[in-house]
């Protein structure tokens, strides 16, 4: 009705019958929908096209919803800042 892919959407369309929830041009599509979408429903598509075997958006790290650890870059520990020289060179 107001053309937005959503997660109830995507779940209606797959009940309707078997189609393939894959591939990057998917993926693509559905990262962008999501990103016009309020917070929490963008990532429930996010996570509702993962779940139903969209495979290229598992880089995101998703999948704390079924108690799965995200392997994703938000999952990746922060790099540590490099220490300045205590003593610089100077050429006279």
């Amino acid at each position: 009705e107001g053309g937005f892919l959503t997660a109830d959407i995507l779940r209606q369309a797959r009940q309707a019958g078997p189609f393939p929830v894959a591939g990057p041009k998917l993926a693509r599509a559905i990262t962008l929908f999501a990103s016009l979408l309020p917070a929490a429903e963008g990532l429930d598509l996010l996570e509702t096209a993962l779940e139903l075997g969209c495979n290229e958006l598992a880089e995101l790290g998703l999948g704390q919803r079924n108690g799965e650890e995200g392997q994703g870059p938000r999952q990746q520990a922060a790099p540590q800042p490099a220490e300045a020289p205590s003593e610089l060179p100077i050429n006279h």
